[in-house]
């Protein structure tokens, strides 16, 4: 059995924040981090939008100001999170330039700010149009310089429950199928989200909710997790988003006969409503619309949106240039997940936290303004640390029941003893369509996910070696998305 002071289940970026702020804070503190990836691999990458903060360097904005846009979006925030988001993203903010991160800058040598819809002024500060990975790579550069012990290619297979307290977790090291027990004084949810319940989902294919199934197992009961957002400018059938503000410099959405149908300049919410209305009436093509950019300077695009360049040529083959870009709404963020404070502590729970896209706090309410996410990421993980920090000398590592092990190992083994005609990947592609499915109703979903749970049980599978089994990874996912529907399908049908 391993020990650590802290585990933390997770290396994107709110994971790697709240890790090394532990470190910095409490440099004596034994803490870790286990992934199912690598961190320069985390799904924190894809994150183009920037981070929302009220810096004032383009404008003169306020903290009031992004409080009040942050509630005004949302409808229904935690007023206490919001206020504390907006308070701390500055200085979050500068914290990432201090180490190193290489913001864009305007030319007076400031991090540059740039507009975005729900925002009454420039906010958002980016690195370029990789701003997820900016980060990304920033942090893991402050966690090998802090020498936090990273594992890599381990999956969680469940939270270590004695009564209310949180013993560490049971893992399987993905290239032996070897299953070990962490044992730790604290542990630290930052799995992220729940996105691939859905076909067309810009999160990592990894983004499984990992975190979300093992506290539904240990008895936790999830929030909001009926609260999914989608952006309108999705790549159909790639995962990639285009950026909405290439809508506000005059790109127009368009219909199967290459007329517009919509206000392009209306929120993201109403634009990917009346995309859908549009694909539902008939005037889409193959589930799609157009995206028109070929009346605006190549110059312009090449500077501001390269991705939209890169995207349409690589991925959806056209030259926007000269071709419509095929677009379908996709979804973006998925803001359900363990109820918390604004420090990550779990309620009813001694010695678990949460932080990130698996967490939930209320700070977004019923839809997370652009930037606010990765905003949201890095200061409330920051918040995290500081409280583990603070309170790791009263902690105890505690008792590790003596079927911790055997309950994992009689999952790995059950999967590999399974038989059954049903196809792993279909059921996955099933259920999927499913969530993306404009036609099927919440109570229908509750029947289908409780179907495929029972053609789950039906998979057999063909790879038997112990080693880098990714079908076997692929199985452990499905067996948890499964568990994450059926928690956002029944959310879906109590709030109607």
């Amino acid at each position: 059995m391993i020990q650590h002071d802290v585990i933390v289940v997770g290396s994107g970026i709110a994971g790697m924040r709240c890790a090394l702020e532990i470190k910095r804070t409490a440099p004596q503190a034994n803490v870790a981090i286990v992934t199912k990836q690598y961190p320069v691999r985390a799904a924190s990458v894809v994150e183009r939008t920037g981070i929302a903060a009220a810096l004032g360097n383009s404008s003169a904005d306020s903290v009031e100001a992004h409080i009040s846009d942050t509630l005004a979006y949302g409808k229904s925030n935690n007023a206490a999170a919001v206020k504390a988001l907006c308070e701390l993203a500055p200085a979050a903010v500068y914290e990432l330039e201090h180490m190193g991160l290489p913001f864009s800058r305007l030319k007076t040598g400031r991090i540059a700010q740039q507009p975005a819809y729900g925002h009454s002024q420039p906010r958002l500060a980016n690195a370029g149009d990789q701003t997820g990975h900016a980060i990304v790579t920033t942090l893991y550069g402050e966690i090998v310089r802090f020498g936090i012990q990273v594992y890599p290619e381990q999956f969680m297979l469940g939270l270590v429950v004695d009564g209310k307290n949180v013993r560490g977790v049971s893992v399987l090291d993905i290239r032996s199928s070897e299953i070990n027990v962490i044992n730790a004084k604290v542990t630290v949810l930052a799995t992220g989200s729940y996105g691939q319940l859905y076909a067309n989902s810009a999160d990592s294919y990894a983004s499984t909710g990992d975190g979300h199934a093992a506290a539904l197992r240990a008895g936790i009961n999830l929030t909001g997790m009926d609260l999914v957002s989608f952006h309108p400018l999705g790549v159909a059938n790639t995962g990639l988003i285009i950026n909405e503000r290439v809508l506000a410099d005059g790109a127009h959405l368009l219909n199967a006969a290459e007329k517009r149908f919509t206000n392009e300049l209306a929120s993201l919410e109403l634009v990917t409503a009346a995309i859908n209305a549009e694909i539902a009436a008939g005037n889409g093509v193959d589930g799609h619309v157009w995206l028109d950019v070929r009346h605006l300077p190549t110059s312009q695009i090449r500077e501001r949106y390269p991705h939209v360049l890169d995207y349409a040529e690589d991925f959806a083959g056209v030259n926007p240039k000269h071709d419509l870009i095929p677009v379908k709404p996709t979804q973006q963020a998925t803001l359900g997940g363990l109820p918390t404070d604004l420090n990550g502590s779990v309620a009813g729970f001694e010695g678990l936290y949460a932080v990130g896209a698996c967490a939930n706090n209320g700070v977004h309410g019923e839809q997370a303004l652009p930037g606010n996410e990765l905003a949201a990421a890095v200061v409330f993980a920051k918040l995290a640390g500081a409280a583990i920090a603070a309170n790791l000398g009263a902690a105890v590592y505690g008792n590790v029941p003596s079927y911790a092990t055997s309950n994992a190992s009689d999952e790995i083994e059950g999967l590999f003893g399974q038989k059954g005609a049903h196809k792993l990947g279909l059921v996955r592609k099933n259920l999927r369509h499913a969530f993306s499915s404009q036609s099927a109703s919440n109570e229908q979903q509750v029947g289908f996910v409780h179907s495929l749970r029972d053609q789950f049980g039906q998979i057999g599978l063909h790879d038997k070696n112990r080693r880098f089994n990714t079908e076997l990874l692929e199985a452990l996912e499905l067996d948890r998305l499964l568990d994450v529907a059926d928690a956002v399908a029944k959310a879906s049908v109590a709030a109607l």
